[in-house]
């Protein structure tokens, strides 16, 4: 039985760990980008050291492809829904290299973050004071259990409080309100960032 330590494998076990097809193995052993050798009956045996190198290889190759690609995703919840209509007219305009979503709430953001993490959070807090210090050790211990992100919180002048004030490094708390020029200022500041990071 053949082991992942073992040095050569056969084209069908080379096949299940590259997820590919036995043909697709053998026609990269024929282009010498698996290395190996063929048993007296004709099988093929491959070298374990080529298939990780391969696998490093495409892996490195797929990381700067998405890099090249992909977007920054970033969610906007915004419980004003005559905001949220403006924003989305207005940002739609601007044709940042983003996929921006919105929605009605820091709740429906929170359920979202379950399933299709963005790469960052922009959230406005209007709830009560004591309420945005439950918001904040939730998206705290979010962050701390899962991929953290950066999360930015629209805090109105009027509400801001000292409960807000104790935050990490990736969640920021900025004195509102949320405007069409803050917005496109953070969305370009996120778009840099990306371009930077993907360099």
């Amino acid at each position: 039985m053949e082991t992942k330590t073992s040095k050569f494998l056969s084209t069908t076990s080379a096949a299940n760990l590259l997820g590919m097809s036995t043909t697709a193995v053998q026609v990269l052993m024929d282009e010498n980008k698996l290395m190996g050798w063929r048993t007296a009956g004709g099988h093929r045996r491959i070298s374990m050291q080529s298939i990780h190198e391969y696998q490093v290889k495409t892996q490195n190759f797929q990381i700067a492809q998405n890099r090249l690609h992909l977007k920054p995703r970033i969610l906007v919840a915004i419980e004003s829904p005559k905001i949220m209509t403006r924003l989305k007219e207005k940002s739609a305009s601007w044709r940042l290299p983003v996929e921006l979503e919105f929605v009605n709430s820091l709740m429906d953001a929170f359920i979202l973050l379950g399933s299709n993490c963005p790469d960052v959070l922009i959230a406005e807090l209007t709830a009560p004071p004591e309420q945005q210090s439950k918001t904040l050790e939730a998206l705290k211990k979010f962050n701390s259990t899962s991929n953290p992100m950066p999360i930015i919180l629209i805090a109105q002048e009027s509400t801001a409080s000292s409960a807000v004030t104790n935050t990490s490094e990736l969640i920021q708390v900025v004195p509102g309100p949320l405007s069409e020029e803050w917005l496109r200022a953070c969305l370009t500041g996120v778009v840099a960032l990306a371009k930077y990071r993907g360099s």
